[in-house]
């Protein structure tokens, strides 16, 4: 029952993100099979090793967009990612599609279910659990070498997809922790105050 908000970084003047993350770039060419294959080969190594087979399901919803969580502030990060944009660049057109997409009255949402798995464990934690690396590690798994994705990367598919470059998680794990985080890959932009985030 919290009210849910967009928490970006500062970057105190450090690395800075564009449009071109070489994460994103790996499935730019090849999105919608890319969006199939990595969710099921995470829910595969995830399997819970009881009785029955893991199963995924897709499924399209459409839903006011005045539900998408934090919706006001995204609206404004977008617009001031905007003004960071060069006018007629991808990055810009990009952006100005997703303000768009944003700012109509539904979206279309796909959503990715997995069942009979371990779910992703470590929720409560602050670091260094598998929750962790979904949300805020880049570059790194804590998968064996063996497992189907074992690079950190397969995450980045679904926001090739995403008009918003947003990506809600959600986990349910096997100790019924639950937990549920947005993440967004966007460009720096600069607050009222010129600071970089």
């Amino acid at each position: 029952n919290r009210d849910l908000g967009w928490e970006f970084p500062k970057t105190d003047w450090g690395t800075e993100s564009g449009k071109n993350d070489p994460g994103l770039e790996t499935f730019r060419g090849n999105p919608y099979p890319s969006v199939t294959r990595e969710p099921i080969q995470n829910s595969v190594d995830a399997h819970n090793k009881k009785e029955l087979p893991t199963r995924v399901e897709f499924s399209l919803l459409k839903t006011p967009s005045k539900l998408f969580p934090g919706r006001t502030e995204y609206i404004s990060i977008l617009k001031k990612c905007i003004k960071q944009s060069k006018p007629d660049s991808d990055t810009h057109k990009e952006l100005t599609r997703a303000l768009e997409t944003i700012e109509a009255d539904e979206l279309y949402i796909l959503k990715i279910s997995d069942y009979n798995t371990t779910g992703l464990p470590g929720s409560e934690q602050l670091r260094n659990s598998p929750w962790h690396r979904l949300i805020k590690v880049v570059g790194e798994s804590d998968k064996e070498d063996t497992s189907g994705g074992a690079f950190g990367i397969g995450k980045y598919a679904a926001f090739v997809c995403s008009k918003l470059k947003a990506v809600f998680y959600a986990t349910l794990d096997e100790n019924q922790e639950s937990a549920f985080q947005g993440v967004a890959k966007l460009i720096s932009f600069e607050d009222k105050d010129g600071e970089p985030y």
